[in-house]
């Protein structure tokens, strides 16, 4: 069976990187199927995420930013560096991944740089 992710915002107050939180990314950083998260709540400091057999909180700074929406910000990088101080300065590890898959789907895709 196949679960439906919807994000949903639960604050009336926008996280600046919220927009950059996407159902594959929270999957590969939770190193879990997509169609096993069930929801995602948009919370003010954090991301709720509900799945199968999970049920915990991801940081804003883990997100990558995503090609195709509004670039990220000075404000936004301050976030990231301040998650990533654990990690010397580094984005996590995920992000390489990530990227990779969206760069061979492009590029099966036919799609320009």
């Amino acid at each position: 069976m196949t679960m439906v992710a919807f994000a949903e915002q639960k604050s009336k107050t926008v996280h600046p990187l919220a927009r950059f939180v996407t159902v594959e990314a929270i999957a590969m950083h939770l190193k879990m199927n997509p169609e096993d998260i069930r929801r995602i709540d948009c919370w003010r400091y954090v991301i709720h995420v509900v799945g199968k057999g999970v049920s915990t909180f991801v940081s804003y700074g883990d997100m990558p930013p995503i090609v195709g929406i509004e670039p990220p910000s000075q404000k936004d990088i301050v976030c990231w560096r301040k998650r990533w101080k654990k990690n010397k300065f580094k984005a996590p590890s995920f992000w390489v991944v990530f990227y990779a898959q969206k760069f061979q789907l492009n590029c099966r895709q036919g799609s320009p740089g």
